[in-house]
């Protein structure tokens, strides 16, 4: 990405930006290296060799090689030192996001936290604060004065999937050969190196050689049993959101307390889809399970396992959505079907979905369910893509341009308490 010759004449931003824990690969490195040529000062910390290994050169960059118990007080030093105002995440549920969103907190720094988009693909979400669970608005309706625009289509590229998986796997194969002890204890999930990076590549093998067999799935579904089949959304078993907002809950309990309400409850007309996220497909754990304790209740022949397409377009044609505190129920939000969170989500309200707080009715929703109204539904998502969405990605050359952009226009928002930052710088 080449700088504007005219930013040269601009005078020196004062906004100082840390960079803290980003998406597997380069995106990191493709920002800093954006914000120094628009003369911002830039600092990433790197945690381990995977970060080491897309970080590029060592200017600006900071290694952190003590333990969690000393994060805080190492990145008050630093932030003192360097006088950061701003800090980017990628997530903000982590461990070490934790602790860096408490000190930003204590020292009145402006915190942007970046995920996959909620609506996916083609988009990133870009929050302020924290996102998911955590986010400012999670939980709310949007303001009924709200001007809904033109809805934005966000343009996904087909190598996003497959860039992050090579990704992912160099960067926990440098883990699992580099990383030392105090290390791995800083990642966000305990993690065998070695196998996650076979898990990546087995990703990726999946990916490309079950299109044509899960396409035969959905046809049929399409086909046969339009309205009459519900989705499964699963989460990444490490998921930190999976582990703080689920309220009890994981994948095998879900799985196993979903079974065996369908087979009981649920009419002989209806169908159950798993859809297997992407990141676990690498795995066999959950499919094993929905494969084993489905035939051992009978009803196996009425359950479908699904780990390559759109889940959009399966929610679009379904009876309902069953989920912990997936991001995939705004497709049902958006497509109008009933929707059961089970968790703590950013979409967690009574009149959006049915929130059960940590306690399911599963006999009673293969009945009935909540479905908000369409102007409400459509305020909603016009609001969530208004406040939280931005195009690009993560992974690919275009995505991360156009992501940098965006964490780079949030930088300079007016919307950022800038006369108290500006004074802290």
């Amino acid at each position: 990405m080449r700088a504007d010759p005219r930013d040269e004449l601009k005078p020196e931003p004062w906004q100082r930006v840390l960079l803290l824990q980003g998406p597997v690969g380069p995106f990191f490195y493709r920002l800093r290296k954006r914000l120094k040529q628009l003369s911002f000062h830039c600092f990433q910390v790197l945690f381990n060799p995977g970060d080491r290994l897309f970080a590029g050169l060592a200017n600006g960059t900071l290694i952190y090689r003590g333990n969690m118990d000393g994060l805080q007080d190492w990145l008050c030093v630093q932030i003192k030192k360097k006088a950061i105002t701003h800090m980017v995440l990628f997530g903000s549920e982590r461990p070490v996001h934790v602790v860096a969103r408490r000190v930003a907190d204590e020292l009145g720094l402006a915190v942007i936290s970046l995920e996959e988009g909620y609506i996916r693909p083609g988009a990133i979400t870009l929050e302020f604060g924290a996102n998911n669970a955590m986010s400012p608005i999670a939980r709310q309706l949007p303001p009924r004065n709200i001007q809904i625009e033109t809805e934005e289509s966000y343009r996904a590229d087909r190598r996003n999937f497959p860039a992050m998986c090579a990704y992912g796997g160099l960067y926990y194969g440098a883990i699992a050969v580099f990383a030392r002890g105090r290390q791995r204890q800083l990642l966000h999930r305990n993690i065998d190196g070695f196998r996650e990076t076979v898990c990546w590549i087995r990703n990726l093998h999946r990916w490309f050689w079950r299109q044509s067999k899960n396409r035969a799935i959905i046809e049929h579904l399409l086909e046969h049993h339009v309205g009459q089949y519900f989705v499964v959304a699963l989460q990444v078993a490490q998921d930190t959101q999976l582990k703080q907002s689920a309220i009890g809950w994981n994948n095998t309990r879900l799985i196993t307390e979903v079974l065996d309400s369908f087979a009981v409850s649920a009419p002989e007309t209806l169908r159950l889809v798993f859809k297997i996220h992407p990141l676990e497909r690498g795995r066999d754990n959950d499919r094993c399970l929905i494969d084993e304790t489905a035939t051992k209740l009978g009803i196996r022949n009425r359950v479908d396992l699904v780990d390559v397409g759109s889940i959009g377009h399966l929610t679009r044609h379904s009876a309902g959505m069953i989920t912990i505190n997936s991001t995939s129920g705004f497709s049902a939000i958006h497509h109008g079907v009933r929707l059961l969170v089970i968790g703590d989500a950013v979409y967690a309200n009574s009149d959006l979905a049915t929130c059960a707080f940590g306690k399911p009715d599963f006999d009673a929703f293969w009945k009935s369910g909540t479905v908000a109204h369409a102007r409400l539904r459509k305020r909603y998502i016009a609001w969530i893509r208004k406040h939280c969405l931005r195009p690009g990605d993560f992974f690919t050359a275009n995505g991360m341009e156009a992501s940098c952009k965006a964490v780079i226009d949030a930088i300079r928002s007016p919307a950022v308490r800038r006369d108290v930052l500006k004074d802290a710088a």
